[in-house]
Formats: structure tokens, C-alpha cells, sequence
């Protein structure tokens, strides 16, 4: 055998260095024939297991690492003992921290611990991610209860908020932490009970920041469903409305009540809400914390808001039709068309009016068909708030 012939490589010989390209799979194939390209996700370096950190061999493998393989890395970079996984740990440090800024955002504040596997960051996407070690044992546990309080209230803030209110929790519930972390590190006699208490004391301030915001902005967006849905019965009464005066060349006095009856109370609905906001007494439940839900319920919420005070008016309105509540009527049909439309929009406007309405209904009913009861809903007397039924029925 030459010289030459030695220095080639046999082709016998398999180079482990290298892996056989996979055959495409079915989704590729199909992505091809419609002319797209399948996404395909950076990859690192290969690397061996890691017996300090199995997790890190994949997260450097497959591109993607979160913040706890970037503080674990810079952690066990400093701390491991076998010199092949330290400077494995060393080498990537950097290629994770740049993975991780592309999927999460640049870091914008940062801790590290200096004697403890504990490290935080914000990003600027405001999101806030905390590593505590298994290992960490401190005298005083409730700094860390403390810090998973924090991680809570950062969760729900980054979900709730908007941009700017969620930047200025997002700092508020950060700086918490660093303090707390700060505390973890220092030695235990110095840490002080009072410390503690103001940091509890500024998380609940950012808590009640974050909550305030929160109802604030799910106010706005159960107004805004309740614009869209009054502007859709609108359209809709308008639509039936024009087929009317298409087919008759003019609307009989029943189905222009009812259409008047209807409008007043989506209008009255529609009205209760701003007017409820503007005096304080609005109270509502903070949407969900699903991406996907976090919007559109509240819009659909608001949009049936009309709706329900239309479906109201007009069970009012049959109601003092069929006499099931005595009303006393009179001076022409412009006056009854008045009561009926005013009945109508403050049964929109609160639905206590409607349900007042409805139990005087039900006494009625009761009275023509049966004994009529002295006490009770029936009778339109409902018992006090924290009355005992005996009590009542006595």
C-alpha cells in the first residue's frame, strides 16, 4: 500500500462524526408538494452525557434552553469538580444564554447567586423566570415562600396587564425578589424578621397595583363587548324595522311597542354599565389566565349584556300585558306606549327591576290559581339577608 493511499480515508471505514440524513418524513413531503418549508429548530454541539446535569446535554443539543439551563450552566461552571463537564459548562455558556434570548427576550435585570443555586431575570418581554435550587436550605423559609409568592403574581401581571402597567409590576414584583435572593445569600444571623415583613409588605403593594390594573382593563374590554353587541341588536331592530315598513308600508301599534320595548332595553343595559363605572360600583371577575380566552370572553360577556336586557323588557312588558302586576293606565295610547318603553328600559337598566317585577308575577299567579301566601318570594316579600327560613316562615 502507498503513501498516498494510506492518508485516504477507507471507504469502509464509517465516520461516526457525521449522521446519515433521515429520509423525509410525511409532513415534509407534504410541506414540499404545497411549495412550503418545514421550520426547523437551530441545533447545537453535540456534547456527552452530563452526570451533573443530564438536561443541559439536551437543551445545548437541540437549541433551545430556558433560563434555568443558562443559570445551571454558569452555576455548575463554577461548582463542578469534574474538569471534562466544567469546561463543557464554560464553553456553552454563551451559545445557552444566546438561545435563550432569542425564544425569551434580552435580559434587562438579572441575579445570581454568589453561594446558593438561586438566580432571577426579567426580560424585556417582561417575563420573570426564578431558579431555586433543591439544595438551598436557609433558616428562614419563608423567603422562599415569599419569592413563589412573587412568581405568582409576575404570572398573573404578564397575563392581565397591559404593556406599561405590566412593565412597572413586573419591576415592583422583581425588585422583591432581588432582595429576597440577596438575604438568601447573605449569612443567616443577619437576616432580620423586619426585612421580611416590609418585603411581604411591598409584594402586596404590587399585588394590589397588579389587581387594580387588571379590573381596570377587563372594564375596558367588557365596555367594548357591550358597544358591539348593542350596536348589533341596533342593526338587527333596524333590519326588522325596515321589513316591516317594506311589507306593510307601515308598523302596527303591537309590533312597534315591541320593537320600541326591545330598544329600551338594550339601551337601558347598555347605559348601566358606564354609569355603574363611573360611580365605583362595578364588580366583575378577572378574566382567565388561557392566551387564548383571556380577550374574547369578556367581549362575549359584554355582548350578551344587551341582549339579556332585551329579553327582560320584553318579559316585562308581557307580564303588565297579561295583569299579572296591577298597573294603573290611562290618557291614550301615547301614554301606554310611554309606560311600556319606560318599563322596558329600566328593566335593561337593573335587574332588580326585572326580578322585583317577575316575584310580584309569581304572587299574581299564585293568588288566581291558589291560597296566595302572606310570606316568601311568592308573596313578593323576600326574607332579609342572613334571616333564618323558621324565622320567616313564623
Amino acid at each position: 500500500m502507498t503513501n498516498a493511499e494510506a492518508t485516504q480515508p477507507s471507504r469502509f471505514l464509517v465516520d461516526h462524526r457525521r449522521r446519515p440524513t433521515p429520509a423525509p418524513s410525511r409532513r415534509e413531503r407534504f410541506a414540499a408538494r404545497l411549495g412550503y418549508r418545514v421550520y426547523e429548530p437551530p441545533r447545537g454541539p453535540e456534547v456527552e452525557f452530563l452526570a451533573s446535569a443530564p438536561e443541559l446535554a439536551g437543551a445545548i443539543r437541540s437549541g433551545h434552553a430556558r433560563f434555568t439551563h443558562v443559570a445551571l450552566a454558569g452555576w455548575l461552571g463554577c461548582t463542578v469538580s469534574d474538569p471534562y463537564e466544567r469546561d463543557t459548562m464554560r464553553a456553552q455558556y454563551g451559545a445557552l444564554l444566546e438561545d435563550f434570548e432569542r425564544e425569551a427576550g434580552s435580559m434587562c435585570r438579572w441575579y445570581f447567586g454568589r453561594t446558593k443555586l438561586i438566580a432571577a431575570v426579567l426580560t424585556d418581554d417582561d417575563a420573570m423566570s426564578v431558579l431555586i435550587g433543591r439544595d438551598v436550605e436557609t433558616r428562614r423559609p419563608e423567603l422562599i415562600d415569599l419569592v413563589r409568592c412573587c412568581q405568582r403574581v409576575g404570572y398573573q401581571a404578564w397575563h392581565r396587564l397591559a404593556p406599561y402597567d405590566r412593565r412597572l409590576c413586573q419591576n415592583m414584583v422583581f425588585s422583591v425578589v432581588e432582595e429576597a435572593f440577596r438575604m438568601l445569600d447573605a449569612d443567616p444571623e443577619q437576616q432580620d424578621e423586619g426585612c421580611v415583613e416590609a418585603l411581604a409588605g411591598r409584594l402586596r403593594e404590587a399585588e394590589e397595583f397588579m389587581l387594580r390594573c387588571a379590573a381596570r382593563r377587563a372594564q375596558s374590554h367588557y365596555l367594548k363587548g357591550v358597544l358591539l353587541g348593542g350596536a348589533a341588536i341596533a342593526i338587527g331592530l333596524a333590519a326588522v324595522t325596515a321589513v316591516l315598513v317594506g311589507t306593510a308600508g307601515h308598523i302596527k301599534p303591537v309590533p312597534r311597542t315591541l320593537l320600541l320595548v326591545a330598544m329600551a332595553g338594550a339601551a337601558g343595559a347598555a347605559i348601566s354599565v358606564p354609569m355603574r363605572m363611573t360611580s365605583g360600583s362595578f364588580r366583575m371577575n378577572l378574566p382567565t389566565l388561557n392566551a387564548e380566552m383571556k380577550g374574547t370572553d369578556l367581549h362575549l360577556v359584554g355582548a350578551l349584556r344587551p341582549l339579556m336586557g332585551l329579553v327582560l323588557a320584553l318579559a316585562s312588558y308581557a307580564v303588565v300585558l297579561a295583569g299579572l302586576v296591577p298597573m294603573k293606565g290611562g290618557g291614550g295610547q301615547l301614554k301606554q306606549t310611554a309606560l311600556h318603553v319606560s318599563i322596558g328600559f329600566l328593566a335593561g337598566f337593573t335587574e332588580r327591576f326585572a326580578q322585583d317585577m317577575f316575584v310580584r308575577s309569581g304572587a299574581g299567579i299564585q293568588g288566581v290559581m291558589g291560597d296566595s301566601p302572606s310570606t316568601g318570594p311568592s308573596a313578593g316579600l323576600a326574607p332579609p339577608p342572613g334571616a333564618q327560613v323558621g324565622a320567616a316562615r313564623g
